[in-house]
């Protein structure tokens, strides 16, 4: 059985309205990746996401991270005062705390 979702993003320029045939079981971050696939957008990163489970997927997690810390895009957590995002990461060791942390992972013992 598939259900209608009608999306609806709105963006500081424009609105995009997706309407999509997807079956009623779909979780909602699926439904997430879905849509930012369609609009060649980044996939927002969030408490609604979840965290990789599998060996590859944390490794592409980890990449990915250290990829926005080379690009000088990477922000060293939330800003509890607002929405306003916090500074950016300033060191590789702060940009590799951030990537294990945000796949669930650990540091390996020495």
């Amino acid at each position: 059985m598939t259900n209608q979702f009608t999306i609806t993003i709105d963006d500081t320029y424009c609105e995009y309205q997706y309407v999509l045939n997807l079956p009623d079981h779909i979780a909602i971050y699926d439904i997430i990746d879905i849509v930012c696939d369609r609009l060649n957008i980044e996939t927002p990163e969030g408490k609604f996401m979840k965290k990789p489970t599998t060996k590859a997927g944390k490794a592409a997690k980890v990449a990915k991270v250290m990829g926005e810390y080379k690009r000088g895009t990477l922000h060293a957590g939330v800003n509890p005062k607002g929405p306003k995002k916090a500074p950016l990461a300033k060191s590789r060791k702060q940009a590799v705390a951030i990537a294990l942390s945000q796949a669930g992972m650990s540091k390996k013992k020495k």
